[in-house]
C-alpha cells in the first residue's frame, strides 16, 4: 500500500473517530503539505487542527511549529494524532488528551 493510501486511511479513521465524539463538521486536506490534515468543529466552539501520523515516526519541532501556526490561523487547538501500541492517541501539542 502506498504512503498516500496509508495516510488517507488513517485520516479517514480519525475523521470517523471525531464524528463519533460529536464533531459534526470535519474538513480533510487531501495530500496535505500544510500543518494540518483535518480541521474539525463540534459546533460548540471547540475547533481542532489535527495532524495525523500513521508511520510511527515522531513529530519534529518543525512539524509542531507548522501545526501550531496553521491551527492558530483558524483559532483551532493544535492536535497530534498518532498510533501507540496499536491504539490511536489524540493529544494537544502540550500533551493533554483530547478524546
Amino acid at each position: 500500500m502506498s504512503a498516500y493510501r496509508k495516510g488517507r486511511r488513517a485520516e479517514n479513521y480519525i475523521k470517523q473517530l471525531l464524528t463519533s465524539k460529536g464533531f459534526g463538521w470535519i474538513m480533510r486536506s487531501a495530500q496535505s503539505r500544510g500543518g494540518c490534515d483535518l480541521l474539525a468543529s463540534n459546533g460548540s466552539g471547540l475547533i481542532l487542527g489535527v495532524q495525523v501520523k500513521c508511520d510511527g515516526s515522531a513529530f519534529s519541532p518543525k512539524e509542531i511549529r507548522k501545526l501550531v501556526e496553521w491551527a492558530n490561523s483558524f483559532l483551532a487547538t493544535p492536535v497530534k494524532a498518532y498510533l501507540k501500541n496499536g491504539r490511536w492517541i489524540l493529544e494537544t501539542v502540550e500533551g493533554a488528551k483530547v478524546i
